[in-house]
């Protein structure tokens, strides 16, 4: 066999996914971000100190957005993969409007608590009052981001990259405006912060719009019903992996705050909020570039395609190890430029701050590892490993050795969460190394091998001459595995039909790729073609477009063919039953 299986097609998948959802995962943190900067400069750095210990409510309302929209994303995906569009429209309808039933409970009873809070995040020092202004609006905001972004991170589903792009960003720019405009100009200091995210989401709100009115949408809200609790169940234990991570960095953040506050007072807070700070910039990127795997090896893992998942996997692994890397030399490089971003320029505060960033960061480039194997162990139903590393990541290992260190000094105590992140690695993947023993496979990945039936996988070029090669590898691959001669001729007919009108029809150039795969079992044969062209539904035109030949010959040949539109693939299965070989006589 000359022609091989390639992951080119799944790759550039994952790239186009890539942007849309490095947008998306940036305006979950660019706010804190934006905020943190223009309030540090426009009012003090000590107010940077009170956007950070607000940070525990941050996540906990990521916990909610990740429960429902990152679970019933991955859901949908993978509903794609088995080709349920009625899933997806549940997955679709049940994660946001329970998403922002969740986020909107979780508001009113966060702006009514607002000042017991304040106190317990400040200890009931000097910034109370401020971190109790930011406060309010940082609730009131979280119902319209779960609307927001999460319509965002399904359009994204659908292929919609560029409005799914445009959500986040109309938000962060409006809020960086006015981020300006409410603090400088208005005189409403750390609240108007708040208050700025507030309008940028609400105006990005105004781009649903024309996505509710888009024909071309594959995705409808439908009418909940009764039985739809099972899957609101399905979505929430989907997504709590993801949403672990922000319960556990919750309560990290408390943790690590309250020691610090205690420690070296405000000094201590200026401190940590510094090197959050310059961990958000590795988080954001990391979090983005692992995301963007979800929904395409959720889909992967619907169809069984082992190899695409690792080439996905791969895919991610670069790019997310990469973009941490750079922000790792540059936080090392330049630790106190970094810090005079954020207003800080006492010399006694930077001969402390200093080492201590440098240590910190020392987890930049594990990070990425840990939040990529995260995402794939939760887009292929190990929910389990995946919720093992978020806790002991988070919690269970980072907390006791941040109290164990804090016993040696300042600078083991930055060292914590490198190691945590290390420990947490090591200890997953032995773990899953030896299940998968246990189980037959090999690999910590733990992917299920195709024993039902022999497989063959085959990239192609998109032209006439690769599809009549493919044509005789598939003719080829049939005869060695014993399929009668007549069926494997009409499997290779088939192969032809199929990459000959995708060369021809799918708008695609001569390097473009065809993923080809063909699965023989006791009973049938399985052809499936899967390209990244403009949408070509052959089913339709076997009916009514016999000006596209070989078609109606391709129906003669088979016994059913199905087409599909995933992640923005042209996806054709052609099934063949070996006890209809009489059938194949005339052909």
């Amino acid at each position: 066999m000359s022609l091989k299986r390639n992951s080119s097609l799944v790759r550039k998948k994952y790239l186009e996914y890539l942007a849309s959802t490095l947008a998306f995962t940036l305006s979950i943190y660019i706010a804190s971000i934006v905020d943190g900067i223009m309030v540090s400069r426009l009012i003090s750095p000590l107010s940077l100190t009170a956007i950070n210990l607000t940070f525990p409510v941050l996540y906990m309302k990521n916990i909610v957005f990740c429960l429902f929209i990152s679970g019933g994303c991955t859901l949908a995906a993978q509903a794609m993969g088995f080709r349920d569009q009625d899933k997806c429209n549940r997955a679709y309808t049940v994660s946001v409007v329970c998403g922002i039933i969740a986020s909107g409970t979780l508001a009113a009873a966060g702006v009514i608590f607002a000042s017991p809070l304040a106190e317990l995040l400040t200890k009931g020092g000097s910034l109370k009052q401020e971190v109790l202004a930011y406060l309010i609006p940082l609730w009131i905001v979280g119902p319209i981001v779960v609307l927001t972004n999460g319509s965002a991170a399904y359009m994204r589903l659908e292929g919609k990259h560029r409005l799914a792009i445009a959500v986040p960003v109309v938000a962060n720019v409006i809020n960086l405006l006015c981020d300006y405009v409410y603090i400088k100009l208005f005189g409403l200091g750390i609240a108007g912060a708040g208050w700025a995210t507030v309008t940028g989401y609400a105006c990005s709100a105004l781009l649903l719009i024309p996505y509710s009115k888009d024909a071309s949408r594959t995705l409808h809200f439908t009418r909940l019903k009764r039985g739809d609790l099972k899957l609101l169940k399905e979505c929430l234990a989907t997504g709590l992996p993801i949403s672990l991570v922000d319960g556990c960095d919750m309560l990290r953040h408390y943790t690590v705050n309250a020691m610090m506050l205690r420690l070296l007072g405000d000094t201590g807070g200026e401190l940590i909020s510094v090197c959050n700070a310059a961990m958000l910039y590795a988080l954001m990127f990391s979090d983005g570039a692992s995301c963007a795997m979800t929904s395409v090896t959720g889909a992967l893992y619907g169809e069984g395609d082992a190899r695409g998942m690792r080439g996905v996997l791969k895919s991610a692994m670069t790019v997310t190890g990469g973009l941490c890397l750079c922000i790792f030399l540059i936080l090392e490089c330049f630790p106190g430029y970094f810090a005079g971003i954020y207003g800080v320029r006492d010399p006694e505060v930077l001969s402390v701050l200093i080492p201590y960033l440098r240590i910190y960061c020392l987890a930049v480039p594990i990070v990425a590892p840990l939040y990529v194997l995260r995402c794939f162990y939760q887009s292929t139903k190990q929910e389990k490993a995946a919720t093992a590393m978020s806790v002991l990541e988070g919690a269970l290992i980072m907390i006791p050795v941040f109290l164990l260190l804090s016993g040696i000094g300042i600078r083991a105590m930055a060292a914590s969460y490198a190691i945590s992140v290390f420990l947490t690695l090591l200890v997953v993947c032995m773990y899953m190394q030896k299940k998968a023993g246990k189980n037959g496979l090999t690999g910590f990945l733990m992917l299920p091998p195709f024993k039902e039936s022999e497989t063959f996988e085959a990239s192609i070029d998109c032209t006439l001459e690769a599809s009549e090669k493919a044509s005789e590898e598939v003719i080829l691959f049939c005869k060695e595995n014993g399929v009668p001669a007549v069926i494997g001729n009409a499997a290779g007919v088939a192969t032809e039909e199929l990459c000959t009108n995708i060369a021809k029809w799918s708008g695609q150039g001569p390097k473009d790729q065809i993923d080809l795969f063909l699965r023989i079992s006791e009973d049938h044969l399985i052809l499936k073609t899967r390209d990244g062209g403009t949408i070509f539904n052959p089913t339709e035109f076997i009916e009514e477009g016999e000006w596209i030949t070989g078609l109606s010959l391709l129906r003669s040949l088979s016994a059913r063919i199905e087409y599909d539109r995933i992640l923005g693939f042209n996806t054709v299965i052609v099934t063949m039953h070996k006890a209809e070989e009489k059938r194949y006589l005339y052909h």
